[in-house]
């Protein structure tokens, strides 16, 4: 394995730090530090940059399903009673928008399982992959 050098300079030396002169008077001196080189990407331009089995994979996170949205005034909304329906713009047949941190991440079609809404994916841009 090769290794790549960087400077520390020694007022950032923990051992420097203990020294009886003022800061201001210490004039920062630079060592060299080995550190490990990148291994070069297996799969050449576009590699994915998180393998596997990063621990960055286990962050969990909230995925939300935009079913479609309605505009109406306020008025209409303080009005609205149990039993109401608020038709919305998107068609039952159409593709709904996977949501997170308010960006579109994938599409999909609303399916039932049991007693539960599921989305069966049908848009799933490749840049997802990690």
């Amino acid at each position: 394995m090769t290794h790549d050098t960087l400077e520390i300079p020694d007022f950032l030396d923990a051992r420097s730090a203990a020294s009886n002169e003022p800061s201001s008077e210490r004039q920062p001196a630079a060592r060299p530090v080995a550190l490990p080189s990148l291994p070069p990407a297996q799969d050449g331009p576009g590699a994915a940059v998180l393998e596997r089995s990063s621990p960055l994979l286990q962050i969990s996170v909230r995925l939300s399903a935009r079913v479609g949205e309605t505009e109406l005034t306020l008025g209409e909304l303080t009005a609205a009673r149990a039993g109401d329906v608020l038709a919305l713009d998107t068609l039952v047949a159409q593709p709904i928008d996977l949501v997170l941190n308010d960006s579109v991440v994938a599409r999909g079609v609303l399916v039932a399982i049991d007693e539960h809404f599921a989305v069966r994916l049908t848009e799933v841009p490749a840049p997802l992959r990690f």
